[in-house]
Order: C-alpha cells, then structure tokens, then sequence
C-alpha cells in the first residue's frame, strides 16, 4: 500500500486514480531519495473550469515553470508508462521532474483526487519545507457549474480542442448544473481544511480576478514563488475564454427554476 504522511490528508470516499495506480504499479510509495534533490514543488490546486489551464500556461509563458497539467490522473499515468517503461510511481514522478524542472521548481496540477495520492505516496510530506500551493476557486460556482456542463456535453474542455456535439444539440438541466455545484462547492471546502489543518497558507487566485487582469495575478503568484515581477510573454498564452450566449442562457434559466 502506500505510504503515509505526517501531513493531515482529506478523507475521501473514493478515489479512482488512486486505485487505478495501485492496480498498475502496485504501490505508489515514492523514496524521499528517489526525487530530484532540492526541487521545490508548485502545487496548483484546481476544480474544473476554474481557470486553471490559463493560469499554468500563463505561469508557463513567464519562462520560470514548466507547464503544469493533469499527468497524475491514473490512465494519463499509465499511458506515459507504456511510452517510457517506468518501472514505478516513484519513477515515473522522479522522471517527469527531472524532464521539465525548469529553475528548479516543479510545477504541476492538482484535483483533491490527485492531492490524495501525492499525500498517500509521502511526496507531500518530503517536500513540505519547500512546497508551494497555489489555490485557484471561482466566485460564481453556478456560471462554473454551467460551464462544466457544456464541456461535459460537447467534449470541449479548452479553446484548442474541437467540439464533439453542436452547441443546437445540447440539452439543459438543472439537476446535472446542481450536481456541479454541489462538486465544485466541497472539492473547495476539502482544499480549504487541508491547508487549515497543515498550516499552509496557499497563494488564492480567483478566477473573476484572473480574467480581469492576468498580469496582476501572475505577479502574486510570482511574489509568493519568490519570483518578484513576474510576467508572462503574450505570444506564449494560446488558450482563450469559451463561455458565450449558451452559457448566460443557461445561467438565466437556472436562476428562473
């Protein structure tokens, strides 16, 4: 099984990835010594359609991260690898690291799912003295929620990707956007009582605020990093904004019941 960490972890029904990657490797047990030495580790805690990817590639655009992403979901850790072979999670981690540290910080995204398994590896607890979190929440869950919905529908969870259904095809529902919400209200309410309980004080980005003006909160997010001025190049941000008419539409008619 894996191993444990001093740090008080959420208590989560189930986890998915975590018993995708015990069926693969068996154990998720990462070795202090099997991490690159010295990394800092980044930490940007997330929900879906918070904004999330636009701030890793904003951060990314700066030149002082990696690009941060998703590589701890239990079939993108399985795909990678049948790719490069690596013999455990431990490996597997340690190899990204050392693949796409860049001034040797380590940036990486995180779901409270994949917060459970870096928890549950010790990777948290190795780090602890060095880490960085970086907490990314909406102020508007129901605009969230409707666009969670939308992207679930039309297979569309970024501006690069293609849609899969035509927006004409796309049906609305209230229990489904409640459910969101519901989601969206607790995975935030997990990532605020770990940091609570562990101390941890994480660097909040809203996404409102995000939106607004991308160039303050990159400076915040750099000002914690220990990265003062930070400031991302233009020509490396490709992600734009998704949400349109059918958002607001629907928003509405959830408001009218």
């Amino acid at each position: 099984m894996a191993a444990g960490s001093g740090l008080i972890l959420p208590r989560l029904p189930d986890n998915p990835h975590l018993r995708g990657l015990l069926a693969e490797f068996g154990s998720i047990a990462v070795p202090a010594a099997a991490l690159p030495p010295h990394a800092a580790m980044v930490f940007l805690c997330y929900t879906n359609r918070s904004g999330s990817s636009f701030l890793a590639e904003l951060l990314h655009a700066t030149g002082r991260l990696n690009l941060a992403d998703e590589m701890l979901s239990a079939d993108e850790v399985a795909a990678d690898r049948r790719r490069h072979g690596h013999a455990s999670f431990a490996d597997f981690l340690a190899a990204h690291m050392r693949w796409r540290m860049v001034e040797g910080r380590f940036a990486v995204k995180l779901a409270t799912l994949h917060l459970d398994v870096l928890g549950r590896a010790g990777v948290l607890d190795h780090c602890r003295a060095t880490a960085r979190y970086v907490f990314i929440a909406r102020r508007d869950l129901l605009a969230q929620a409707v666009s969670a919905e939308i992207a679930t529908q039309t297979g569309q969870w970024n501006s690069r990707m293609t849609v899969e259904v035509a927006p004409e095809r796309l049906c609305f529902s209230r229990p489904r956007i409640a459910g969101w919400m519901a989601g969206f209200a607790e995975d935030n309410r997990i990532f605020r009582a770990f940091f609570r309980r562990n101390g941890i004080l994480p660097t909040e980005v809203i996404y409102e605020d995000l939106v607004a003006d991308p160039a303050r909160q990159v400076r915040a997010v750099g000002a914690a990093l220990g990265l003062p001025g930070l400031r991302a190049d233009p020509a490396g941000i490709t992600l734009a904004r998704q949400a349109g008419a059918l958002n607001a539409r629907w928003r509405e008619m959830f408001l009218r019941g």
